[in-house]
């Protein structure tokens, strides 16, 4: 089908063609539902962004440069980071390198990786984790969650004496579903974020779990995932 150029079909009486990407929801999917076409656009609109704003940053409070970053270049990096997180280590350093050139435009000096737990913001991948993590305590909390994101914590055995069998999710088979993911990072929490988890709201819950990420960020460098995840929550 990819060597036919001008394909299309017609439905209600309306010429569909194929197109090489296309934008949905603000996420610019390929005609291989590949991202790199949406991560490419958007660090270049971060960074035009950047560019624009950057003869204010004498003139402005480090609150109000935290304001106009948070709004104008955060919002449109993370926007949909559930989906578009599936990034290699190439997209990983790129997003990397525009946090800490934001960083260092809301503090005016160069930000060195071991400045970050003081800056009280998270970065790309914990960002993500916090995303996830948030969404799955609704998923599980949250009766009126959407019915293909519900949750369900295992029934621990009887036979089970051991601690970390309270509030798990099931095991599921790893791979890129939200299922998958939710019940690896929800599972390595420890155990009493997981067992007071029902007790919380879901603020406390993503506060909880901010504080968490906030203090080890500063050993993330572009870390494969698996890596950068043991580091976020040691067992």
């Amino acid at each position: 089908m990819t060597d036919v150029k001008d394909f299309f079909f017609n439905s209600n009486q309306q010429s569909i063609r194929k197109v090489n990407q296309q934008k949905n929801l603000g996420i610019i999917f390929d005609e291989h539902l590949n991202l790199n076409s949406h991560h490419i656009q958007t660090l270049k609109s971060c960074y035009g962004i950047l560019h624009s704003l950057s003869h204010l940053k004498k003139s402005l409070s480090k609150q109000n440069k935290t304001i106009l970053i948070n709004n104008l270049i955060f919002s449109k990096m993370y926007h949909g980071n559930v989906i578009t997180h599936s990034l290699n280590s190439y997209w990983t350093k790129k997003y990397n390198s525009l946090f800490k050139t934001c960083l260092s435009f809301i503090h005016g000096k160069y930000i060195h990786s071991s400045d970050m737990n003081h800056c009280n913001i998270l970065n790309p991948y914990h960002t993500w984790l916090h995303s996830i993590l948030t969404l799955t305590f609704k998923a599980i909390f949250h009766s009126n969650s959407p019915l293909h994101l519900q949750l369900n914590l295992q029934t621990p055995s009887a036979f089970n004496l051991r601690s970390d069998g309270c509030n798990r999710l099931p095991t599921v088979l790893l791979d890129k579903s939200f299922n998958s993911t939710a019940s690896t990072l929800f599972n390595a929490l420890p155990d009493s974020i997981r067992i007071n988890a029902s007790s919380q709201g879901a603020k406390q819950f993503s506060n909880t779990i901010k504080k968490i990420l906030l203090t080890t960020q500063s050993d993330y460098l572009a870390a494969p995932p698996a890596a950068a995840f043991s580091r976020a929550f040691p067992p």
